[in-house]
């Protein structure tokens, strides 16, 4: 049953991207309509109460033996007003740690608020790239996506063309980094060689030495030899010519449907021509 379920998914994605999408189906696409789905009780969703440690000691101020502390007006002095600053220093806060625990940790939690993206919690992870030798030409494709990853997800860090060439240049090795060696040791004093301050000078470099001779030729070779293999998957295949597709020139929709089609296993060519 499992086989059988298998197949009517594979031959139905492969007709939704004869269709024009040249997508990989969603699980929505996939899903029974919402009145053949078997109901099931939900429960509310209860929010946690969650306060931070800034307002717990925050309420403790309010709290103390001495009643009411900080910048709150008091009644029965009429010097004391409610204009203060509320981050100016409480005088009693020499006389009472937790107050002073209270004002430091509050101070703090305020700044963090202001600055949300200097947090590590708002920060995701990206792993570091993979390092280059420059000894396989189809590696250097994936090495500069992961840069360029690295570059997305510190855009502050990465504001200036010369520090994404840096950070490229760190994760060469072998002949790659042998290359730009005469340049980096052997600089004159006040210049430059192009790629040292623009990256895409610096990509065309790298590219153009490490990279593949015939990117288009060899994407065309490789597409016209793609073949979905019995026991393998059809998304891996479809994602597999797109990006294959993506490489080429000069090829129009109806053309790459028809090599498309042309790589699928008789058994799903049988099922869409029914």
């Amino acid at each position: 049953m499992r086989l059988r379920a298998r197949a009517q998914t594979e031959h139905e994605d492969a007709k939704h991207f004869l269709s024009g999408s040249r997508q990989i189906p969603s699980a929505s696409d996939r899903q029974p309509p919402l009145s053949a789905r078997r109901s099931s009780p939900t429960t509310p969703h209860q929010e946690p109460c969650i306060r931070t440690l800034a307002e717990e000691l925050e309420d403790a101020k309010f709290r103390t033996p001495d009643g009411p502390r900080g910048n709150d007006p008091d009644p029965d002095d009429p010097d004391d007003d409610d204009g203060g600053d509320d981050d100016a220093p409480d005088p009693d806060a020499e006389d009472n740690p937790l107050l002073a625990l209270t004002n430091a940790i509050t101070r703090l939690s305020n700044a963090t608020r202001c600055r949300p993206e200097d947090s590590g919690a708002a920060r995701t992870k990206v792993r570091e790239p993979d390092t280059f030798d420059g000894t396989d030409p189809k590696k250097l494709h994936e090495f500069l996506v992961q840069c360029e990853l690295n570059f997305r997800d510190r855009p502050q860090a990465f504001r200036s063309d010369a520090r994404k060439v840096g950070f490229a240049l760190s994760f060469l090795k072998g002949i790659a980094l042998a290359w730009f060696e005469p340049d980096l040791l052997d600089a004159i004093p006040g210049t430059n060689p192009a790629w040292a301050d623009n990256y895409s000078e610096f990509v065309i470099e790298l590219t153009t030495n490490f990279g593949p001779h015939d990117p288009v030729g060899d994407a065309e070779h490789q597409l016209d030899n793609l073949l979905m293999m019995d026991g393998s998957h059809i998304n891996k295949y479809i994602i597999e010519f797109n990006r294959l597709a993506t490489q080429v020139r000069g090829y129009g929709e109806g053309a790459l449907c028809h090599m498309f089609y042309n790589g699928l296993p008789d058994r799903i060519k049988d099922e869409i021509a029914r």
